[in-house]
């Protein structure tokens, strides 16, 4: 068996805290007559006291991603990708884009046998100057992730590019038919500091003429759409309007904050339908998740401290995020 042992809650922080064990075993035997063993003590557990980490500076993405912009063009079944980055105003010493999602779009009669998984959505002869791109794991010729490592750090404050393929499904030969491409690439930037920011951008490509105008898949973009209001005591009629990413100062009470997701899909079809709400409380300082039940997702802050509202749902088949930190001050 196992007896856990505590350290005292009086610990000081760089101290090593120690406690045992001490045991006295009383044996029956079959005719229930007692004796007992002599006095055990356990060595002696020491563990060093730290000091308990803090929330992570706010913000501190902020300003940290500048600008990233990319150009793409299609020819020979080969999607070619040419990306700027700006990020700073640290220098970096790791960056990473991986393709996160990758679907081909067209009409039933348009599909094909796809044997080669090298066209199932990977990255390939990746190239940025005097920046060497490795792909994940080493030593492959495609993969979904590609890295660039500097231990002393570089600037990217005045842009860096990348080139990277993407090969693709062949198209169909029949002429009617046409493939959109959609796919969302995960940047991802580390800077001397240790300080990870990243940030995921969907793109969508046309390998043929431009689906939309005729033949294909010709059916609109289903797409999220968040609207979040929260009510509590002092807040302006109708809510107090917050978008994804924002946060919000409460004073703790015993009224509750009753919270309006303003979930939707656009445009709206039959197809095109929100669905799975979920919402989800994350008490930062405890580590706690209370998932709150709707319509009201209604909670009462009795205790200071940082939270966030997790909010997930589905729109025609893709996920939808949005997260918002509440602050409830001490005073």
């Amino acid at each position: 068996f196992t007896i856990p042992v505590l350290v005292p809650a009086n610990a000081t922080i760089g101290k090593l805290a120690c406690n045992s064990i001490g045991m006295i075993c009383d044996l029956f035997d079959n005719n229930n007559n007692p004796s007992q063993m002599n006095p055990v003590e356990s060595p002696m557990v020491c563990l060093e006291v730290v000091e308990k980490p803090g929330e992570p500076p706010s913000g501190c993405c902020k300003d940290f991603l500048k600008k990233i912009t990319a150009q793409q063009n299609v020819a020979n079944n080969i999607l070619s990708v040419n990306t700027s980055m700006t990020v700073g105003p640290a220098k970096l010493k790791q960056a990473s884009v991986s393709l996160v999602d990758f679907h081909v779009l067209h009409a039933k009669d348009c599909d094909i046998c796809l044997k080669d998984p090298k066209n199932m959505g990977n990255i390939t002869n990746p190239s940025g100057g005097a920046f060497v791109w490795n792909h994940q794991p080493l030593n492959v010729p495609w993969s979904h992730l590609i890295e660039w490592k500097d231990s002393s750090g570089k600037s990217w404050a005045n842009g860096v590019s990348l080139n990277f393929q993407i090969p693709l499904p062949p198209k169909s030969p029949i002429s009617c038919c046409c493939d959109t491409i959609m796919y969302c690439l995960k940047y991802s930037f580390t800077d001397t500091a240790c300080i990870t920011c990243d940030t995921v951008i969907c793109y969508k490509a046309y390998n043929g003429k431009d689906c939309n105008e005729g033949g294909g898949n010709n059916q609109p973009d289903c797409n999220c759409a968040w609207n979040p209001k929260f009510n509590y005591e002092g807040a302006p009629q109708g809510g107090k309007p917050v978008a994804c990413g924002g946060s919000l100062n409460v004073p703790k009470g015993i009224v509750p904050v009753t919270l309006n997701p303003g979930f939707q899909c656009t445009p709206a079809s039959p197809t095109c339908q929100p669905s799975g709400l979920t919402v989800k409380l994350v008490n930062l300082v405890t580590g706690v998740t209370t998932t709150l039940s709707g319509p009201n997702y209604a909670y009462t802050f009795l205790t200071p401290g940082t939270y966030t509202y997790n909010m997930t749902g589905t729109c025609g088949g893709k996920q939808c995020d949005c997260s918002i930190r509440m602050i409830i001050p001490a005073n």
